[in-house]
């Protein structure tokens, strides 16, 4: 075995080390380069770029803003591009209206006429339908003047048998519009709460009434034996809003017990948004039918 060089075996070891030494030196300087396809955030290449904010996540987000507002801008285009339904509505329309609208309400238009499917349909969905006139609100009838001249700012007179914690929160509640009457709660106080209601109709001091009964066989019965009272039962909102516009109903019976709280809310707020303006075919046929009772 020839003898080993330790001389030439120290000079290689002290060449490899300097090696390592600078490779390493060499490695900690070394820019760490992202793959192809990966967004750098540099723009300054791209001129139709311009004004781009730079960095990939603040670009993300940004655009992401737009994006979210656009959106609720079109729901609500899409929302307003729903027009009201006129003329004789079919249960068809309104099932195809509810389903193009993007919170299934529809709009009916004051002179809407509801085919009686199209009834049964609204009654059945009486929270997504409504009406395109002068719908009001509890907080929108604060300014209400209970001394007003017009019969649309007259308030309306209201009476309950007994007591009922929702009627007594509904009419808290729309008292810019109510007015209590002074009969006692009980029966004796029904047949004086019509004739008032009778006599500040035909002074033009209130437009109408509402009763809160735990029934009304007796209540409907009293009111309409007075000319100038149209009573009406009340069983769902949309029922409501026809007897007023049909037959002009100026007197809502409720029977609180058998009725829900929200229900008794949509019906009165029903009774309220418009007049009480009976057709002149009614009025007719109410005269007719008043002349042949007195003639018996």
């Amino acid at each position: 075995m020839p003898d080993i060089n330790e001389q030439l075996v120290q000079q290689v070891v002290e060449q490899v080390i300097r090696l390592l030494r600078q490779e390493k030196a060499e490695s900690r300087q070394a820019q760490v380069r992202p793959p192809a396809g990966v967004c750098t955030g540099d723009y300054s290449k791209f001129p139709e770029l311009a004004g781009r904010r730079v960095g990939a996540g603040q670009g993300q987000t940004a655009s992401a803003e737009p994006r979210a507002a656009s959106s609720v801008d079109s729901a609500s285009s899409q929302a307003q591009a729903v027009a009201a339904l006129t003329g004789i509505v079919t249960a068809q329309q309104l099932q195809e209206a509810m389903k193009a609208s993007p919170d299934g309400t529809v709009i009916l238009a004051p002179d809407a006429r509801l085919t009686p499917l199209a009834n049964d349909l609204a009654m059945q969905h009486a929270d997504l339908i409504r009406r395109q006139d002068r719908a009001l609100s509890p907080a929108s009838s604060a300014g209400t003047s209970a001394n007003a001249s017009t019969s649309e700012e007259l308030p309306w007179l209201w009476w309950a048998q007994g007591y009922c914690p929702a009627v007594q929160e509904v009419t808290h509640r729309w008292s810019a519009q109510l007015r209590p009457s002074a009969a006692p709660r009980n029966e004796t106080g029904l047949v004086q709460v019509i004739r008032d209601l009778a006599a500040g109709v035909r002074q033009r001091s209130v437009q109408g009434g509402l009763l809160f009964v735990p029934s009304a066989a007796q209540a409907v019965c009293y009111a309409n034996r007075v000319a100038a009272l149209r009573a009406v039962v009340g069983t769902c909102a949309e029922a409501v809003e026809q007897a007023v516009r049909d037959l002009g109903a100026n007197v809502l019976v409720v029977e609180y017990p058998y009725v829900k709280p929200a229900a008794i809310e949509q019906m009165v707020q029903r009774m309220l948004r418009q007049p009480p303006r009976p057709p002149a075919h009614v009025m007719r046929h109410l005269v007719e039918l008043q002349r042949d009772g007195q003639g018996s």
